[in-house]
């Protein structure tokens, strides 16, 4: 990957792979969900996991959702994640290593 693409041109590029408007996305590794709104604009639904319970308030705080809203949160570890195999089209792994 060329060093000087950013955050944008990289999630950019990985949504290019398919038409994501009715795509259902996982944002693994969300903390503050720096990242979580973003992938909204091009997926029809995020879910946004994190096993920090802190990091999930501060990300309901910073990003409310109304109720009704195609984003949602659940604490969970990618180890061990509380959704069926086929649940999403699209996982996403930011700074989750």
């Amino acid at each position: 990957m060329p060093e000087d693409w950013d955050d944008l041109t990289i999630s950019a590029s990985l949504l290019a792979f398919q038409n994501p408007a009715h795509a259902r996305f996982l944002d693994v590794g969300c903390g503050e969900g720096k990242r979580t709104a973003g992938y909204l604009e091009k997926a029809g639904r995020v879910i946004g996991i994190d096993p920090n319970r802190e990091l999930l308030i501060a990300n309901r705080a910073l990003r409310p959702t109304p109720h009704g809203s195609p984003i949602r949160l659940a604490q969970a570890r990618a180890e061990a994640m509380p959704f069926r195999c086929d649940a999403f089209d699209v996982a996403l792994l930011s700074w989750s290593l």
